[in-house]
């Protein structure tokens, strides 16, 4: 399955914390390709913990998803 696949098209906002969430543009423009939390944090020159914990709030809040890698090779 190929990562836009994985996009909704519409999604209804209704807790002020995922409006909040919203305004980290530079950061969550940074999953709209599948990227892990380690990566997005040497891209942004930020702590790789510091990205991990962003990406479970932003999980929490249903912003993201996590998709699992393919094994396969």
């Amino acid at each position: 399955m190929q990562s836009q696949d994985m996009q909704k098209e519409e999604m209804l906002i209704t807790q002020t914390e995922q409006t909040k969430a919203l305004q980290d543009t530079a950061f969550l423009s940074q999953f709209v390709q599948r990227n892990s939390p380690s990566d997005v944090a040497k891209k942004l020159g930020m702590a790789a913990n510091l990205a991990h914990h962003y990406v479970q709030k932003y999980e929490l809040l249903k912003l993201l998803q996590e998709v699992k890698r393919d094994t396969k090779v």
